[in-house]
């Protein structure tokens, strides 16, 4: 694409992502575009770089019929549905970032799933001895479960511990975490309301480490609709681990299709 053609695609994009809250929606999206970038500085041969991102979009856009607008490459899939004029999905949205934790690139602090990860940690370090116990998964899960080309995974039944169970503050916590991914679209709130509906029939579960810093620490958040993980895979370009993850909805993946 030519720069202008590219400058027409990242408005078509900021347009469908968030532009209100720091570190989320078409900041974060911005920012896991540098760290694919700083990876191509690391390992020009790796297919790094926010070059090797794609836009696409099927059907035709309208304000009758179906369409949708997708855009992702190496750690990112980010896509909206739209039925009629309205929108009818939003995800499955995946998101990995390596490096992992803040980095710099052409002078730009980034962090870009750090306050996923840190919401998700504030959760489990809310939990009692007794709620981390009822909150472990066994068997362990280190890799996502749901992922990308794992449409038909997410289980029929639930593992962990109940939010309807937790205190108020709890759940706030859990409310939270939610928020950092459904903040990432621009039509975020029926979405929120749904889950937040559905708040107590949710369930949060994990394995390994609370700190969701080692290779095969994981982290999920399960209710009717929203589906949530975020796993610590190993070292692919640095030394350090690196995240993936992903959010689904039950009810509305690929616009309900």
């Amino acid at each position: 694409m030519t720069e202008t053609q590219i400058s027409y695609a990242k408005a078509l994009i900021k347009e469908l992502s968030s532009n209100s809250f720091s570190n989320e929606g078409w900041d974060e999206i911005q920012q896991i575009l540098n760290a694919d970038n700083y990876l191509n500085t690391v390992n020009a041969n790796g297919g790094y770089g926010s070059a090797n991102y794609y836009l696409s979009i099927l059907g035709t856009p309208a304000k009758t019929g179906t369409f949708a607008i997708l855009f992702g490459g190496h750690h990112l899939a980010f896509q909206n549905t739209y039925k009629d004029g309205v929108i009818t999905g939003v995800t499955p949205s995946f998101r990995g970032i390596e490096p992992v934790g803040t980095f710099s690139y052409n002078n730009v602090l980034n962090m870009p799933l750090e306050q996923e990860k840190t919401a998700f940690v504030a959760v489990l370090n809310s939990f009692s001895t007794s709620q981390l116990s009822s909150a472990k998964l066994s068997p362990t899960v280190s890799d996502l479960v749901a992922g990308p080309q794992q449409d038909s995974n997410i289980p029929s039944t639930y593992s962990g511990i109940k939010v309807g169970n937790l205190s108020s503050t709890q759940k706030d916590l859990v409310l939270s975490a939610i928020k950092t991914y459904v903040l990432d679209v621009a039509e975020y709130s029926s979405f929120l309301a749904a889950y937040q509906s559905q708040l107590d029939e949710t369930y949060v579960a994990y394995s390994g480490n609370t700190s969701l810093s080692v290779r095969g620490d994981y982290f999920r958040i399960h209710g009717p609709r929203v589906w949530i993980e975020l796993a610590i895979q190993p070292a692919i370009a640095l030394p350090q681990p690196h995240i993936h993850s992903v959010w689904r909805d039950r009810l509305t993946d690929y616009g309900g299709n």
